[in-house]
């Protein structure tokens, strides 16, 4: 305890003395979330004022060089992984403030859920001074597991396990999808997928080609269709209109489709932009002779339990 007291003293006071020259440099920074899942991306967006008289560059072959503290709720350190944490060279131009973005688990890759403390540092060649940035917390949590499905074969190496984890975050429940490689002890990739509702049971399944193909509930009559190959590499979403109830995954011969719902298409004229799919026509009641049709109402049982 006495040695973890020291170490955490003598940082304070190295980054206490870098900032002693007021106005230098001011570090200010947000991570785009306060809680995540357990080896999802880690952004932050990372402000810079350099008022030192000379530019500085991070980044491969820099002079300067950004990490961060990081302190689990024991008081230990996680420490960083070897590889720089700034991938590319950003040049913090003196006079200016210079904004940029970092996925903190580039460089440090914490390695239980649990809560933790950050603050940026950024270290000057040549001894020209440390300085440090606000401390923030971060809560990592494992996600509830909703949905799962196992491939291949662990004597080929090909042996595969995808998840689908859940957490709140405001109001609403954050879906992430997470690829490993049970035998050889290896996590291909978390990756977000955006807001899920409940009302419909999440479905995974591998394909022929080895991609593993995932449908969840966006909105009441909403659905994501994504694909991740084997190395956890995603492909391309799609976006449905569809029932709960009628839209599903679906084998045919060694291919994986969505069946039941109909796909938004790319608007010709907007690259990039979605069109919504054609309503189908409203049934009247004298086509019937009868009441009215009405849209059925999701029923209010959530597939997992809180």
């Amino acid at each position: 305890m006495k040695g973890r007291f020291r170490f955490w003293l003598a940082g304070a006071l190295a980054l206490a003395a870098g900032t002693a020259a007021e106005g230098q440099i001011d570090i200010q920074w947000k991570p785009d979330h306060s809680r995540v899942v357990l080896l999802a991306p880690i952004d932050a967006e990372i402000r810079i004022d350099n008022q030192t008289g000379r530019d500085w560059t991070l980044g491969p072959g820099g002079d300067a060089e950004l990490s961060f503290r990081i302190e689990g709720q024991d008081g230990m350190l996680v420490r960083p992984e070897g590889r720089g944490l700034v991938r590319e060279r950003v040049v913090l131009e003196n006079g200016a403030a210079t904004k940029f973005k970092v996925n903190i688990l580039d460089g440090y890759v914490p390695a239980k859920p649990e809560s933790y403390m950050l603050s940026p540092v950024l270290d000057l060649g040549d001894g020209a001074g440390r300085f440090g940035g606000a401390r923030m917390s971060l809560e990592i949590q494992p996600g509830l597991e909703v949905a799962r499905r196992e491939y291949g074969l662990a004597s080929a190496g090909t042996d595969r396990a995808a998840t689908l984890r859940v957490i709140h975050r405001g109001r609403e429940d954050i879906v992430f999808f997470r690829l490993d490689g049970p035998s050889a002890g290896l996590c291909y990739g978390v990756h977000e997928l955006g807001s899920i509702i409940r009302y419909f049971q999440p479905q995974l399944e591998w394909d022929g080609r080895s991609v593993c193909h995932v449908l969840f509930q966006t909105a009441p009559d909403r659905f994501m269709h994504a694909r991740f190959g084997m190395r956890g590499e995603p492909y391309p979403k799609e976006i449905y209109m569809a029932q709960v109830g009628s839209i599903r995954l679906a084998r045919e011969g060694g291919q994986v489709v969505v069946t039941g719902g109909t796909r938004f298409e790319e608007d010709p004229e907007l690259e990039g932009q979605l069109t919504a799919p054609n309503l189908p026509p409203v049934v009247k009641d004298r086509d019937l002779g009868g009441p009215a049709l009405t849209p059925k109402a999701l029923e209010k049982k959530h597939f997992w339990q809180e």
